[in-house]
């Protein structure tokens, strides 16, 4: 009855120190009360059970939610997974560590020993180690020495048979500050992990691990995850405390780095850590000019420094400085041309700006084949594609029955035309020397060298439309009699030729010749019903009709 007496009395109490704000509330009144009453009611009420019930309400004050964020930060750690081999030289022995001591020879012993809590080890018929402060290399020696000491002619082997644990606290900017279980092999950012991570308003630099016994040390996130820093992460050990403080200075560095940002200032930081920070020095650094800018005062007047690379390391940065690291212009820019089709070796192929020409282009993957088409290869040009045309732009949004007829011949002119494409003539290209054919090639240009065809299509209104065998010198009505013919609703005086790779067709005598690849047309005639011709010759007589007698009856009405 005691207990239940002493969580009664602790209830009333919460409830009445809430009471101001449950009188401005009274939904979270009532919900407050209803919980408190469910709690005692029970007969189990205890004062973890009253808070638990408390903790679980919204909207509670902030007084009252204190309690929740070291409720359970004592979090048990996830299985030991090391990052990689313990290094003896580095690992620090701490209370907790297990030691095997193998001993073999003219006396066979095996222990398996503690460090105990005030960092000794008790060896068997040895006595008390001390291996306080000492790394793992430094034990080893020391109960070497003292086994050897104690036994003649035999030998020892002492290694780490269990990692010890123990509690760290994590404290400042992270999400949930409290102590949590750490191991001999835990670094700073595994607890700033466990803790939730760094707040928005955290500092990444300059993060604080205190010891009272060891002395205090700080971490580097922006080194360590942007880096290969690897000390700017440390192993926790005995009594540390990580602190991750606010941010209040700051640098910055931008330009040719991997990770331009502004940074956390430290103390004694200099331009080679903060270039660390940042990742390194990035691709085509200008190795003598990297510019330091910097508050002379506390408005607006600027110091400037230039430095070199060799410099980095002697130049002591100070708050709000911001560090420009040049690059070469256009360094080791990749250039390159697509060649694809009739080319021996068709590839991707480098080439120097302004310099590199088709015919070195096509020299460079093995040459033409012998079904390469002179007059039908082209380049496709993505640069040109950007080349937008404002009229027609303008003309493409205005209603049709608004266009004049000049406007809508430029619109049908302007979406037949190929943007991207330049029509080259590699036959121009098999003499010597370079003429206006032998264009410069520009970077992402496609050149596609087209394949000889030994056809002409012949479409539309004939017999057997299809691909017929090239003929040289043969003139288009040679074509449409091998497609057998006229078909029945030809339209004879209406044929046009089209040159493979174009979209326009044209009169046969404006093209200069059928070549290969090219295509012929017939057209058709249009088909018309003859009762719907008749109905149509009929309603225009009757109009004339209609017409002519209404003039006759005007011409009437005059003369009267």
């Amino acid at each position: 009855m005691t207990a239940v007496q002493n969580s009664r009395s602790l209830v009333l109490c919460l409830i009445a120190l809430l009471c101001p704000a449950a009188a401005q509330e009274e939904a979270l009144d009532q919900t407050l009360i209803t919980r408190a009453r469910a709690v005692l009611g029970s007969g189990l009420g205890s004062a973890d059970s009253v808070s638990d019930s408390l903790i679980g309400l919204p909207d509670l004050p902030s007084r009252m939610r204190a309690a929740e964020r070291f409720k359970k930060t004592d979090v048990e750690p996830e299985p030991i997974l090391l990052d990689r081999a313990i290094d003896p030289a580095e690992y620090i022995l701490g209370p907790g560590d297990h030691l095997h001591i193998y001993i073999w020879g003219r006396v066979e012993e095996n222990h398996r020993l503690m460090v105990n809590s005030e960092c000794r080890v008790v060896v068997p018929r040895i006595g008390v180690i001390d291996v306080r402060g000492k790394t793992l290399a430094e034990g080893r020696a020391l109960l070497e020495e003292q086994v050897l000491a104690k036994y003649r002619g035999v030998r020892v082997q002492v290694t780490l048979s269990t990692i010890r644990r123990f509690r760290c606290y994590v404290l400042g900017e992270v999400e949930r500050p409290g102590a949590y279980i750490a191991t001999g092999v835990t670094r700073v950012s595994d607890a700033i992990r466990m803790a939730g991570g760094i707040t928005d308003s955290g500092a990444t630099r300059g993060i604080v691990v205190a010891n009272e016994v060891l002395g205090s040390r700080t971490a580097d996130m922006a080194k360590f995850f942007n880096s290969t820093v690897i000390e700017a992460n440390p192993y926790l050990r005995e009594g540390d405390r990580v602190f991750v403080p606010h941010r209040t200075q700051y640098v910055s560095v931008h330009g040719a780095v991997p990770y331009p940002y502004v940074y956390d200032y430290c103390d004694g930081d200099m331009a080679a850590d903060l270039i660390e920070a940042a990742g390194g020095l990035g691709r085509g650094v200008d190795s003598s000019r990297i510019i330091i800018t910097r508050f002379a005062d506390n408005h607006d007047e600027l110091e400037r420094f230039v430095v070199s690379i060799a410099d980095l390391e002697s130049f002591e940065l100070r708050r709000d400085d911001r560090l420009m690291v040049s690059g070469h212009a256009d360094y080791r820019v990749h250039r390159n041309v697509t060649i694809e089709g009739e080319v021996r070796f068709p590839g991707v192929y480098p080439i120097r700006e302004d310099q590199t020409r088709l015919s070195d282009a096509i020299q460079a993957a093995g040459g033409l084949t012998e079904d390469a088409s002179f007059s039908t290869s082209r380049i496709i040009r993505d640069t040109l594609m950007d080349q937008k045309d404002p009229e027609l732009v303008r003309l493409k949004v205005v209603e049709p029955q608004l266009l004049d007829p000049t406007e809508i011949a430029y619109i049908r002119s302007r979406s037949r035309q190929s943007e991207s494409s330049v029509r080259i003539d590699v036959g121009m290209l098999r003499g010597a020397g370079f003429d206006e054919d032998d264009i410069i090639l520009r970077n992402g240009d496609r050149v596609i060298i087209a394949r000889k065809e030994l056809t002409v299509l012949v479409s539309g209104a004939v017999v057997a439309p299809g691909h017929v065998p090239y003929n040289e010198g043969a003139g288009y009505r040679h074509y449409i009699r091998e497609a057998g013919g006229y078909a029945e609703r030809a339209r004879k005086r209406w044929v046009r030729v089209r040159r493979k790779g174009t979209r326009v067709f044209r009169d046969p005598g404006d093209v200069g010749g059928i070549r290969p690849g090219d295509e012929i047309l017939v057209a058709e005639r249009t088909y018309r019903d003859p009762l719907l011709t008749a109905r149509d010759y009929v309603a225009i007589v009757s109009s004339l009709a209609t017409v002519v007698l209404t003039v006759f009856t005007i011409q009437s009405l005059v003369r009267e």
